[in-house]
């Protein structure tokens, strides 16, 4: 038995920005061979394991429906590692194809930008056999805006000769996305201005 081997599967480097497109773990030229394998339409029984290993919180592989003899594992999430596992019968393109529907998204608003590892690992029906590849995923942050809490539509009163009315309700508050805890700081600039004020 030859084991298979994995075509444009080795030190893969891609990216991912925040909010943004999700990353292919694989090339798009990734591909499966086994030279066992008479022509490229035989199929065979094949297992692969495609798995983040150093995910964090929100980090997430998406996956493509079963198809053409495999199923598609739902992945699971034991962070740091995200594995999603394919198998079944059929020919190595097929299963290929399925590995490059496989794509890494954060849902994090503040990700943290050490660059993410995916192996990848595919065997034949001789289990013991395999080939393997790595993927390397860049991670980009970017700027969110600050968000009001509880700022828009307040409504309140003054009367003539009377105590002083706030301008922003109690709960008012200041939610930034990208600070990572609550005491962290970082440069502001506010302005508060009464557009229609009389003498």
């Amino acid at each position: 038995n030859d084991c298979p081997t994995l075509s444009n599967a080795s030190n893969f480097a891609t990216s991912y920005t925040e909010n943004g497109a999700n990353a292919s773990v694989v090339n798009s030229t990734f591909a499966i061979v086994d030279a066992d394998l008479a022509t490229a339409s035989t199929t065979q029984a094949w297992t692969a394991t495609v798995q983040l290993t150093n995910g964090v919180s929100l980090d997430s592989l998406l996956v493509p429906t079963s198809a053409n003899g495999f199923t598609v594992a739902t992945p699971v999430y034991a962070y740091p590692n995200v594995t999603v596992t394919i198998s079944g019968t059929g020919t190595a393109t097929n299963l290929a194809t399925l590995i490059k529907g496989i794509t890494y998204k954060s849902g994090s608003d503040n990700p943290s930008t050490t660059a993410r590892t995916v192996s990848i690992v595919v065997k034949d029906a001789d289990v013991a056999c395999a080939g393997s590849g790595n993927t390397t995923i860049s991670i980009t942050g970017t700027n969110d805006c600050p968000t009001l809490s509880n700022a828009s539509n307040f409504a309140t009163s003054y009367t003539e000769n009377g105590a002083n009315t706030s301008i922003v309700n109690s709960t008012f508050a200041i939610v930034d996305a990208d600070l990572a805890t609550a005491s962290t700081t970082q440069a502001w600039t506010a302005t508060v201005q009464l557009t229609n004020g009389v003498s």
